[in-house]
């Protein structure tokens, strides 16, 4: 007691000289620097949520997308069988008989399913790209009308345009596609009518935005909003709406894959896409995408050469391709041209070709991923043995498939599976007319 007693006197003193309210201050700076420490706590505890559920979403996209573009490569080559063959079919029925109708259909129905398979390398990132320099508002005025005519009369539709956005460097037809994809989603998710706003701006992204968002870099993006009246989204259903085939839509009226499409797109452009959205507060759709200061991509349609025509060649053209179908139909149709044509099952079997080094081949037409040996490992050896004249690669996507070696894709010529009859007997002319050497060696 007598301590408590000399406590309180103690106390009174300093409550009369003023250093109780002194030190009532310095509790109360204590307690404010607590309380932001918690609230930083708070913060950092709620990016890190963020950004784990950031990486668990792309690596579970990254896991579906490397299984979606194995499948639609496959794919693609039974696609490529199937026209193939149903264009040599053609040519040998005459017009206007039963059969060659029913023939035609084949064609229609694999060009659709051929549609079907671009939208999955979409998703996977592995589709082929024509990279040009786009102005965003320009591609928006341009699609206006047909936006328009999409949505209906009972959904009013605004555009909000910066007219100082500057340029971004993508593909314009899957640009137009993109947006395509979330207007018609905005304009199922207003059955009753609602309100439309498609809005450009100039956005500069800081470290702060970029760190909770760690693909993106800081700098000058486009800002491309979509937002509708819409019905809304759960949480749960944001969560999974990139993922392909995910839909909450009625069974035949969707397949899944519009916004996984979009945000393939928007990946393979450097960007990213993000949602926000609640039940019966509409949904708002931002897209990202990093200004260029280029003014001109040099394009693969720069860099084509003037087609010239022979009736008949008479070339040697080494085919190498792994799927059996894909790579007879397309000796066939080489071989009714008048070339003669060699078939290897990979680029071993190739290399057996060489091997005399008596025989000239003057074009060798390879699939870029094949088992023993592929392409690229194909090329380099017949460099490393100077026997090579030309090449043309050929391939469902290209991403994986030149494993790093972007530099080729510009310096040989490259064809997209499924291609045509046609298509195929166009490049291999076009590269054998050309004087110029493709590729160094």
């Amino acid at each position: 007691m007598a301590k408590t007693r000399n406590f309180s006197r103690r106390v009174e003193s300093r409550a009369d000289s003023g250093e109780l309210l002194e030190l009532a201050g310095a509790i109360d700076f204590l307690l404010e620097q607590v309380e932001a420490h918690r609230l930083m706590f708070e913060k950092g505890e709620h990016e890190r949520h963020q950004l784990e559920r950031q990486l668990q979403q792309t690596q579970r996209l990254e896991a579906i997308g490397r299984l979606v573009g194995g499948v639609a490569h496959d794919f693609n080559n039974l696609l490529l069988a199937i026209t193939g063959y149903a264009h040599l079919l053609e040519d040998e029925i005459p017009e206007g008989t039963g059969a060659r109708d029913d023939l035609q259909e084949i064609r229609l129905a694999a060009d659709r399913a051929a549609a079907l398979t671009r939208q999955l390398l979409l998703f996977s990132h592995r589709e082929e790209t024509e990279v040009e320099i786009v102005n965003l508002n320009e591609l928006v005025n341009g699609l206006e009308n047909m936006l328009r005519r999409l949505i209906g009369e009972d959904v009013a539709y605004q555009t909000i345009a910066d007219e100082n956005i500057g340029a971004i460097q993508a593909d314009p037809g899957q640009l137009e596609q993109l947006l395509v994809n979330l207007v018609i989603n905005a304009r199922d998710a207003m059955p009753s009518g609602g309100t439309l706003v498609v809005e450009t701006a100039k956005v500069n992204l800081d470290a702060e935005f970029c760190r909770v968002h760690a693909e993106m870099e800081p700098g000058a993006y486009v800002q491309l909003t979509v937002t509708d009246s819409g019905e809304g989204m759960t949480d749960e259903v944001q969560e999974r709406l990139f993922e392909p085939f995910f839909t909450t839509k009625k069974q035949g009226k969707g397949t899944g894959l519009g916004l996984a499409t979009c945000h393939g797109i928007v990946k393979s452009s450097g960007g990213c896409i993000m949602v926000s959205s609640k039940l019966g507060n509409g949904t708002v759709f931002k897209i990202f995408l990093p200004v260029t200061s280029q003014d001109k991509v040099l394009t693969a349609k720069d860099q084509q050469t003037p087609l010239t025509s022979k009736a008949m060649s008479t070339e040697t053209l080494l085919l190498v391709e792994d799927e059996a179908a894909v790579r007879h139909v397309a000796a066939r149709t080489l071989r009714r041209r008048g070339y003669v044509v060699l078939e290897a099952a990979d680029g071993l079997e190739a290399l057996e070709f060489f091997d005399g080094g008596e025989m000239t081949i003057d074009l060798v037409v390879s699939d870029v991923i094949m088992p023993r040996m592929g392409g690229v490992d194909l090329l380099e050896e017949l460099k490393s043995r100077s026997v090579l004249k030309k090449m043309l690669f050929t391939s469902g996507y290209t991403d994986d498939a030149f494993r790093g070696r972007k530099e080729l894709r510009s310096q040989y010529p490259f064809l997209q599976k499924p291609y045509s009859p046609e298509a195929l007997a166009r490049m291999v002319r076009q590269i054998l007319d050309d004087s110029t050497e493709k590729g160094p060696g």
